[in-house]
């Protein structure tokens, strides 16, 4: 946590994030905030159920309650909090040909970083959580909510909502969406789901071992 994350293992917009072992490739081509969710079709969201009681006629989001805890679980705030809909494009290339044996994984994370005065930055480790009282979800895991090419969205297939067929040699393009806090916007980085996993391996890998073997991440500004 010191010694932050490294410059190269952040990505710009349109400058491809390579995983680790080479297997696939992630590029957000581009990115927006909105205000609703107008527009998107309910069949591409991974449990629309979620969204009842927070979308407004207009299906603009409503406010909940946010709680902001210390990194050692302290409450230090609680408020309500404006949201919004961030909408990224994503191109996906596989690599490897073992790779392609199996499906792409496609989800995204949010990141929540701290930025230092010198530029840099590390992982955050206060944290943000609803009210439990209020039943809030749509920002689970910080997780994408919508992928607009889902192939698995019938019973138990839902569970691998978020993988997709990518031979090698092909690329796939994809949108994904994400709820985030209106003040938030700017404190976060996009990772893919289920990578950077290094990040936990501080009792068999050293500083310098962690940090290279990190998947990386991409910064939208």
């Amino acid at each position: 946590m010191q010694q932050g994350i490294p410059q190269e293992k952040i990505h710009p917009l349109g400058e491809e994030l390579r995983l680790y072992d080479g297997s696939f490739g992630y590029t957000i081509t581009d990115y927006a905030f909105l205000d609703s969710l107008a527009g998107f079709d309910e069949n591409d969201f991974f449990d629309y159920s979620r969204f009842d009681g927070w979308l407004n006629p207009d299906k603009t989001l409503k406010p909940y309650t946010r709680q902001h805890y210390d990194k050692n679980g302290q409450l230090l705030a609680e408020e309500s909090t404006e949201q919004e809909i961030l909408r990224v494009d994503v191109e996906v290339t596989c690599y490897d040909d073992e790779a392609a044996a199996f499906e792409a994984p496609l989800a995204f994370d949010l990141t929540y970083i701290e930025k230092r005065p010198d530029g840099s930055c590390t992982w955050a480790e206060d944290s943000y959580d609803a009210v439990p009282a209020e039943e809030y979800y749509l920002q689970m895991d910080n997780s994408a909510v919508y992928l607009d090419t889902a192939v698995h969205t019938q019973g138990e297939e839902r569970k691998s909502f978020f993988y997709q067929q990518v031979k090698k040699g092909e690329t796939l393009r994809y949108t994904l969406l994400f709820v985030v806090d209106q003040d938030r916007k700017d404190d976060f980085l996009l990772a893919p789901t289920g990578y950077n996993n290094s990040l936990w391996q501080c009792e068999s890998m050293t500083v310098p071992e962690i940090q290279d073997s990190l998947d990386g991440y991409i910064r939208l500004r």
